[in-house]
C-alpha cells in the first residue's frame, strides 16, 4: 500500500488533476512559433523602427525651419512614442520566436539574435497567471516566452521547471 502511494506522488498532474504525459527532460526538443507569426513579428519591428524615424525626424525638420508647435503638443508627441515603444518594441525584441531545449542547455532565438544558456544560469521562471507571457529571468537579462505562439507550452514550462528546480542530493 505504501509503495502505491509513493508511486502516485511522483507521477505528475496537472493543475485539474489529470495525470500527465511522461516528457524525456533530457532529450532534445523544438518548440517554435509559426511562419506567419514571426513574418508579422518582423513587420512590426519595421513599422515600429519607421514611427520612431519619421517622428523624430519631423521634429527635427520642423525645429529647422522655425515652425513651432505648442509645447504642450511636444510632451504629448513624445510621451507617445516613448508608450508606444514600450508597450510594442520590449516584447518585439525580447520575445522567443523558437526555443531549444537539451540536456546541457536552452537556446532561445528572438528576432534579431540568439541566446544559449546553461540552465543554472536561469534564476527564475515565471508564468504570470494574466499575462500572455512567461518570464525567464537571467543575471543579466530576461527573456519572454509567448505562451500561446509556442506549442505545446506545457511541456516546455515542465522542461524548464524540471531543469531549474533544485534537486534533492540525499534522496
Amino acid at each position: 500500500m505504501a509503495k502505491r502511494k509513493k508511486q502516485r506522488a511522483k507521477e505528475e498532474t496537472s493543475s485539474a488533476g489529470d495525470k500527465l504525459p511522461h516528457i524525456d527532460y533530457d532529450a532534445p526538443h523544438t518548440y517554435q512559433r509559426g511562419w506567419f507569426g514571426k513574418g508579422f513579428r518582423y513587420f512590426g519591428a519595421l513599422v515600429m523602427i519607421m514611427l520612431n524615424i519619421s517622428m523624430t525626424m519631423s521634429f527635427i525638420t520642423r525645429l529647422r525651419y522655425g515652425y513651432t508647435m505648442d509645447p504642450f503638443k511636444e510632451v504629448f508627441f513624445f510621451l507617445f512614442l516613448g508608450i508606444i515603444n514600450l508597450l510594442f518594441l520590449i516584447p518585439l525584441l525580447f520575445e522567443a520566436n523558437k526555443v531549444e531545449t537539451t540536456a546541457e542547455f536552452i537556446r532561445l532565438h528572438s528576432l534579431f539574435w540568439r541566446r544559449t544558456l546553461k540552465w543554472e544560469q536561469i534564476e527564475s521562471f515565471e508564468i504570470p497567471r494574466f499575462f500572455k507571457f512567461s518570464i525567464i529571468k537571467t543575471a543579466r537579462c530576461f527573456y519572454l516566452i509567448n505562451k500561446y505562439d509556442l506549442k505545446p507550452f506545457d511541456d516546455l514550462a515542465r522542461t524548464i521547471n524540471h531543469k531549474t528546480s533544485p534537486e534533492d542530493e540525499s534522496a
